[in-house]
């Protein structure tokens, strides 16, 4: 819950994707087109077939919008991995810190993140042909952006099934004669008449990227006098036309101009052009670093040469050149795939060259995140051919938070599933991206198969998993059994089991875990662990050691680190805590105050370390009798937790939790009840009925019960939920004293 603010430190994200535009892509202006911002609060989806202009029209938002002053990020979801990469991306640059996305689901920070925003934004998201990619529903990564923030998708589906029902879908449909002609005339005026370009432009479907592809071809043989051009050139728009007359549909126009186009590389003299774009086509479909990919010995031109026959490709609008990036739109990719000359063995060689010169440190991971999905897709088709490649990649990427993309070079590893260290490293890498039922998944089914020689670290690996998702007790177990094999006093296993124990209400056990780790612990983990210790402590009662735990901690980490400082905040956060069950109100009061004005300016209102602040502020005012203060508190933060989480969320949960109990304190009885019983319903269905959460409620619904005379009942519940809480934490446990208390107190 979120009166817990329990955070955990992570490293500062080091690589990130870009999310910046494609620009260079605005080379050639739009025609037949019009463009406009999207309303504030929209998402609407442009589709069309390949080719149709979907990208260069979102472009040309884009354009508009950062004219405006507005923010614009750009998302590619052609596969599910550089998606949610990109978005995670957007998420830092909207204000989130890799501390949120450890903590939280990756698409409820984004979201969160987006929604503090108090500027205006455009989110792009290109290419997400399959809608499942980028929809999600309910929870999942789209949603309904709030003004000021927009979205805008391309797409090659447009059903209205889909995508959701809040999603406007938009046509993007062929230009028409008049400004296909127009396009064509743009490009290659010298290749004939109006009438001739809009007859050409007819042929060609009105499709602006076979127009461009004639267009540029045209005007690339325009530049030759007549008198020098090699027998068959085509040089007008009727010969062009004449050209393309038997080709079937739009499949089968792309396929003449491709076969077209690798006739005009052979008639401009680019005699390398050919093997060059076959090359270049078996990479993936995303931006491709020519510049450290192709090499001209491997390809076997000088360098001039193959500077040459790149300008001569975009010449011809069969790619894009921008700084040190190279792009091929998907329809000629797709296109070339088909071509018996096609060369995946040479590209994979160029591939695994490149990759033998990254360097170390962080250029050397931001070369791998740009060839990343190359590494993948080439890679992967070719068998053999660079596993070591991939498996480097991979646990360089996911060692530094792109675990999408690691994921990607997992996936294409040949045999990956039969290996115990790739796949415990892709069931990591599934974890840290929140997919922790994959992740189980993948550790459960290693351990069915047998994989002794790594026991330990799946079953560590499986133990994190489920202590993530709250099924402490079998993370317990699970760390338990690891220690048991392979116990290291001082390790990480150690105090990972540690935390679960005090997490279970095994206090003593966790206290006398922590004081062996502080015996044997290295002198980075010290603070961290007193830290821990000092929560057991305060677990237990043992306010005032607690305390005193907590102020040497912060004195050392002060004399480190300055007072907003994460971990200096954390301590702050709990020593304010315990001064509150210590009952010193006031004490507590000024800590939060101070703590959360700085919180405040580090992370927004919205924050989940703002709005953990805000509850433990609002329980110390209700303990202050402070009561009308409290509830209007307690209020303010419901409506903000329930505009970022839907009920069921743990933060909403806690919020309506200690809302009722001021309803309560207050003597408004027929108001707190109603709200207990419904805050029983959603736990029970949640958790189950011997769950922490629910014993809780039961136990302040018993009080409830007490005040409004039905003594009977309220004694029944007490009794019922000491019992839950023996069996659950034990018979010394505070909570379950607590408990056997309120009903002796009723009995007398």
């Amino acid at each position: 819950m979120i009166a817990d603010g329990e955070h955990v430190r992570v490293p500062e994200q080091r690589v990130l994707p870009s999310v910046t535009p494609p620009w260079g892509l605005r080379g050639v202006p739009m025609r037949g087109r019009a463009a406009a911002l999207p309303r504030d609060g929209s998402v609407t989806v442009l589709h069309g077939i390949g080719g149709v202009g979907k990208t260069r029209l979102a472009l040309e938002i884009a354009a508009l919008a950062e004219d405006a002053g507005v923010a614009v990020w750009w998302v590619q979801a052609g596969d599910r991995a550089a998606f949610e990469d990109g978005m995670r991306a957007v998420g830092y640059a909207a204000g989130a810190s890799r501390e949120d996305f450890a903590v939280a689901n990756p698409a409820d920070v984004v979201w969160r993140a987006l929604h503090r925003l108090t500027w205006r934004w455009l989110l792009v998201v290109d290419n997400a042909d399959d809608p499942a990619v980028a929809a999600g529903q309910g929870r999942g990564w789209m949603r309904v952006p709030r003004a000021p923030g927009a979205v805008v998708i391309t797409s090659r589906d447009g059903r209205a099934e889909a995508w959701a029902d809040w999603i406007t879908c938009r046509p993007v449909e062929p230009l028409d004669a008049q400004a296909a002609a127009e396009v064509l005339l743009g490009l290659a005026a010298e290749a004939g008449s109006a009438a001739e370009a809009r007859r050409l432009g007819e042929r060609l479907s009105g499709i602006p990227l076979l127009l461009h592809l004639a267009g540029s071809a045209l005007r690339q043989a325009g530049e030759v006098p007549a008198r020098w051009a090699p027998p068959g050139a085509l040089r007008t728009f009727d010969g062009y036309r004449a050209a393309v007359e038997a080709a079937a549909g739009v499949d089968g126009l792309y396929e003449r101009i491709w076969e077209i186009s690798l006739d005009q590389l052979d008639r401009a003299a680019l005699s390398h052009g050919r093997e060059l774009l076959l090359v270049i086509c078996c990479f993936a479909d995303a931006p491709l670093p020519y510049e450290e990919v192709l090499d001209p010995a491997a390809l076997g031109v000088t360098a001039a040469e193959l500077v040459r026959t790149l300008r001569g490709l975009e010449e011809l609008g069969l790619v894009s050149l921008g700084p040190g990036e190279l792009t091929v739109h998907p329809a000629v990719r797709t296109a070339a795939r088909a071509h018996p000359e096609l060369a995946p063995g040479l590209a994979a060689a160029l591939l695994i060259a490149a990759a033998g010169r990254i360097g170390p440190g962080v250029a050397g991971v931001r070369a791998w995140a740009r060839l990343g999905e190359h590494a993948a897709e080439v890679l992967g088709r070719v068998p053999g051919a660079g596993t070591a490649v991939l498996a480097e990649g991979a646990a360089r990427l996911a060692g530094n938070g792109l675990h999408g993309q690691a994921l990607v070079l997992y996936d294409a590893l040949p045999g990956a599933g039969q290996d115990p260290g790739t796949r415990r490293a892709r069931a990591g890498v599934l974890h840290e991206m929140g997919r922790h039922e994959e992740a189980l998944a993948e550790f459960d089914a290693m351990l069915a198969g047998g994989h002794r020689g790594d026991l330990v670290a799946i079953r560590h690996g499986r133990a994190q998993v489920l202590r993530e998702i709250g099924r402490h007790e079998e993370a317990l177990a699970e760390f338990d059994a690891v220690v048991a094999i392979e116990d290291q006093p001082g390790g990480a296993v150690r105090r990972a089991r540690a935390s679960v124990l005090r997490k279970v209400g095994r206090y003593e056990e966790a206290l006398a875990e922590f004081d062996a780790l502080l015996a044997v612990g290295r002198r980075d983990t010290v603070l961290a662990i007193r830290h821990e210790r000092a929560r057991v402590l305060r677990a237990m009662r043992r306010h005032d050691e607690a305390l005193a735990e907590l102020d040497a901690v912060l004195s050392a980490r002060r004399a480190l680190h300055d007072e907003r400082d994460y971990d200096v905040l954390n301590d702050r956060h709990q020593r304010a805590r315990v001064l509150r069950e210590l009952g010193r109100h006031g004490e507590a009061l000024a800590e939060f105050d101070a703590v959360l004005a700085i919180e405040r300016d580090l992370r927004g209102e919205q924050h989940d370390k703002v709005l953990a602040g805000r509850h433990q502020r609002a329980r110390v005012l209700r303990e202050m009798g402070r009561h009308d203060e409290a509830l209007a508190e307690f209020d303010t933060l419901l409506a903000i937790e329930r505009g970022l989480h839907d009920e069921q969320h743990n933060y909403v949960l806690s919020a309506r939790h200690e809302r009722a109990q001021v309803l309560r304190e207050l003597g408004r009885h027929g108001e707190a009840l109603p709200e207990f019983d419904a805050l029983l319903a959603v736990e029970r269905a949640l958790h189950g009925e011997q769950h922490t959460y629910v014993l809780n409620t039961r136990h302040e619904r018993a009080r409830a019960l007490v005040a409004v005379g039905r003594v009977a009942e309220a004694l029944a519940e007490f009794e019922a939920v000491a019992e839950g809480r023996r069996v659950l934490h034990g018979a010394g446990h505070p909570r379950t004293r607590e408990s056997i208390a309120a009903a002796e107190s009723i009995r007398g």
